[in-house]
């Protein structure tokens, strides 16, 4: 069976190999909201192809599959309710939610030791984070969504940094 087609890779890349990788450094992304609850999300690379693309300044171009986004909320006893239980087949676009105000976020660098040697660095910037209405996961913490996009850098290895220009 072939690898999958990932979103996103340049024209002409096909995806022709995985890369394992091991964790570097890993923290949880942080945003105090307005309504003074910490909500904390973290993303990971579920599988890292290789591609038959490198970038202008001679770093592999890789395809990753993103593992399901991690979210924990921080909040007092007042803020928790009742689990709820939703329909698994639940548009959760169409749950009524509210827009959260974040008053501080950090958004660090994570990396990921990549088997062929390089180094790559994540970060999640999220976009948007909305609290879903009555909505309470199984440790009766508020539901939120939260939407981000994935910010990608490869370190070289020192011998594809002394490596002469094409």
């Amino acid at each position: 069976m072939p690898f999958p087609n990932l979103p996103g890779l340049p024209q002409g890349a096909t995806v022709n190999g995985v890369i394992d990788y091991d964790i570097k450094k890993v923290e949880w992304n942080k945003y105090e909201l307005k309504s003074g609850l910490t909500v904390c999300f973290l993303a990971l690379p579920q599988m890292v192809f290789t591609t038959n693309k490198v970038d202008p300044n001679g770093a592999p171009i890789y395809g990753i599959s993103w593992s399901a986004f991690l979210t924990r909320v921080i909040a007092g006893e007042k803020e928790t309710g009742n689990p709820t239980i939703f329909n698994p087949q639940t548009d959760f676009n169409k749950v009524p939610s509210v827009l959260e105000e974040t008053l501080t976020n950090s958004e660090p660098w994570n990396e990921f030791y990549l088997k062929d040697g390089h180094t790559l660095r994540a970060r999640s910037v999220v976009t948007q984070i909305r609290r879903l209405a009555k909505s309470y996961d199984p440790l009766n913490m508020p539901i939120f969504s939260v939407q981000s996009q994935q910010i990608v850098d490869i370190i070289l290895t020192e011998r594809d940094k002394n490596s002469p220009e094409i």
